[in-house]
This record gives C-alpha cells, sequence and structure tokens, in this order.
C-alpha cells in the first residue's frame, strides 16, 4: 500500500531547516503493508506525489498549530511550511478520495481545517500526564491510550463533519473521530508508540489495520 506520511519541520545546529521522521512510525506502518514515502515540508507543490498511486495519506504528530487555530488564540506559528504542505495533502486527498489517517496533531490539523477550533488542555478536571496512559471510552468499551500532547480538542470544538468515537469523559475531549464523507480516522493518541495494557494494544492495532485496509468497522458505520 502506497502511503505518504508528513514529517516534522525542524531546525539542525546550524540553523538549516530540515525534515524529522520517527522511526516508530517506520516500524509500525510498514508492519502493516505500508510503503512509505516520507513528504518533504520543503518542496513547492504535492500534486504530483498522488501520481504515484497513493493509497493513503498519514498526518503525523508533533508539534504545535498555527496560533490562529487555538482558543484563545496564541500569537505564534510553530511549523509553517509544514502547515502549508498537510493543508495542500490534505485538500488533494479529499479530492482523490484517498483515506487520510491523521495523529495527534495531524487530528488537530484535521479538525481545524474543516472548522473546529483547539485547546491547550490546562487545567483538565482529571490530570493527564506525558508519557502516562489513561481510559478513554469507545461506545461502551474502556481502552487506555497513551499521552504524548499538551493540546487537544473538546467536543464543543469538534467540527460539525466529523464524529467522536472515542472520548476521554472525564475530561470533555475528544480523543479520536472518523468522518465517512472524508474518508477519514483521526486519533489524539500514538498507535506506533507504547500502549501498555495488552488488551488496549490489540483495540488500537485493529481500529487502525481495519481503516487503512478499508475493512467493516463498527465506528464508521459500514
Amino acid at each position: 500500500m502506497k502511503t505518504l506520511i508528513t514529517q516534522r519541520e525542524g531546525t539542525d545546529k546550524y540553523g538549516v531547516p530540515v525534515d524529522s521522521l520517527e522511526s516508530n512510525y517506520i516500524r509500525y506502518f510498514s508492519n502493516l503493508g505500508c510503503e512509505l514515502y516520507p513528504v518533504s515540508n520543503f518542496i513547492s507543490r504535492t500534486g504530483y506525489l498522488f501520481d504515484l498511486d497513493v493509497e493513503l495519506l498519514i498526518l503525523t504528530g508533533g508539534g504545535s498549530l498555527n496560533g490562529g487555530f487555538y482558543c484563545p488564540v496564541k500569537p505564534e506559528t510553530d511549523s509553517p511550511c509544514r502547515d502549508y504542505i498537510e493543508k495542500a495533502l490534505f485538500e488533494e486527498a479529499i479530492k482523490r478520495q484517498i483515506p487520510i489517517l491523521a495523529i495527534c496533531r495531524g487530528m488537530q490539523y484535521v479538525n481545524a481545517l474543516l472548522g473546529g477550533s483547539i485547546s491547550v488542555l490546562s487545567g483538565l478536571p482529571v490530570l493527564r500526564r506525558v508519557g502516562e496512559d489513561h481510559p478513554v471510552s469507545f461506545g461502551e468499551e474502556i481502552v487506555y491510550v497513551n499521552n504524548y500532547h499538551n493540546d487537544g480538542v473538546y467536543l464543543n470544538q469538534l467540527a460539525t463533519d466529523l464524529t467522536p468515537i472515542g472520548i476521554d469523559k472525564e475530561n470533555g475531549v475528544v480523543e479520536a473521530f472518523m468522518s465517512d464523507a472524508h474518508k477519514t480516522l483521526g486519533v489524539q493518541f500514538h498507535p506506533e508508540r507504547n500502549i501498555q495494557d495488552y488488551e488496549s494494544r490489540g483495540f488500537i492495532d485493529l481500529l487502525i489495520e481495519n481503516f487503512i485496509h478499508n475493512r467493516t468497522n463498527k465506528y464508521s458505520g459500514k
């Protein structure tokens, strides 16, 4: 399965702009049958990439979004080149009806691009420590997922085109959403990183695998 995957935008020790992609992504998605094509944040156009008979787009995590998407608005812009490239990739994938898997920052960006907003998750009723797994409700099922983010999407910030399927009910935070119309699955957690609970690990792997291989999934209504 030919898969476009996005990367972090950063600079090296000399101040030169660079791309980076964690090896966890490579291992995890390669094991699911994805032939990964990392996309640079510094190319001038993206449309030609889809002529490779691409079957999946992955928008990865890492870093913050443009401050204008936040509520309340923040002044800074973290990765302007990445924002531009990922928006172009998202729009082209929608146009060509190619499935999109959005992880962490990628999930937040899809929500923002479709008219939603995001917030810094400070002052939650139930504290979520970075690196610790926490419970999320998928319907009647409780699944423990990892936590590597400081920003997120409250239920009332979710774009109208998106359907929440995983919710941190104690805090009213969306941990996963789907859109049949846009062929999109968004997850706030990182499936490519460690999840300690064995049954939760299996649940998440099956959710991701069913989506990318277009299998029946009870959360998509298929």
